[in-house]
């Protein structure tokens, strides 16, 4: 299977398990997970084609991407895992691992405002972050270009509160981790619910407060 199509199978699987709490076939925008797992091959098989790496500009073109059909934000946290593995994939001579830390050690600055403008098209959720720049505003842009920062030491920032950027500091160990469990039998429910236990959904924090994702792990 092509990288590309790996990654919509993955998509609508997880979309497609019944999990509390999370998106599944009776819930209201379903299609919506489907359709962007689409979207998101097509900008897969664009990335896995072009010998360049620009992560920045990547993740920004798939969220335009999926931002034409559908409005919601379905899968920005998707495509900020899908989007660099895809390309350390694609072109890895060495082990996935460390060309995928290759990768991120490489972005820039001009990555980091790619990332920040998809993260404001995308129309997710976004609390106030405890520091670094504001991405909720066009000041949170500048302050990233006027300090110089990459888009590894946005997620560095990140890190603290936010689970995904976690993974970009620690290369993507949680969802490779899971990747090897499912590749030796382990289902989508089960990884879904110890991911869950261990680690406090980073959205439901920021909606609702520390506590009561730290609760919600505690009856995964």
């Amino acid at each position: 299977m092509r990288i590309p199509e790996a990654s919509e199978w993955a998509c609508i699987v997880e979309a497609g398990t019944f999990k509390p709490g999370n998106i599944h076939p009776g819930r209201k925008g379903f299609f919506d997970f489907v359709v962007s797992a689409v979207l998101l091959r097509t900008s897969l098989e664009r990335i896995c084609s072009t010998q360049e790496v620009y992560l920045g500009r990547f993740i920004k073109e798939a969220v335009l991407d999926r931002a034409k059909f559908v409005d919601s934000n379905t899968n920005l946290g998707i495509i900020l895992l899908h989007v660099p593995i895809a390309a350390a994939a694609s072109r890895g001579v060495g082990t996935l691992e460390k060309t995928l830390d290759e990768l991120v050690q490489l972005t820039t600055t001009e990555d980091a405002v790619e990332v920040a403008e998809a993260v404001r098209v995308s129309n997710a959720f976004l609390g106030e972050p405890k520091k670094g720049p504001d991405l909720r505003y066009e000041r949170g842009i500048q302050e990233i270009q006027e300090r110089g920062t990459t888009l590894l030491d946005l997620f560095v920032v990140a890190s603290e509160w936010d689970t995904i950027a976690s993974e970009w500091v620690n290369n993507f160990s949680i969802t490779l981790s899971g990747a090897e469990q499912l590749l030796s039998g382990g289902s989508v429910l089960q990884l879904y619910m110890e991911i869950l236990a261990r680690y406090p959904d980073s959205l439901v924090q920021r909606r609702f407060g520390e506590d009561t994702a730290r609760k919600i792990s505690g009856k995964a």
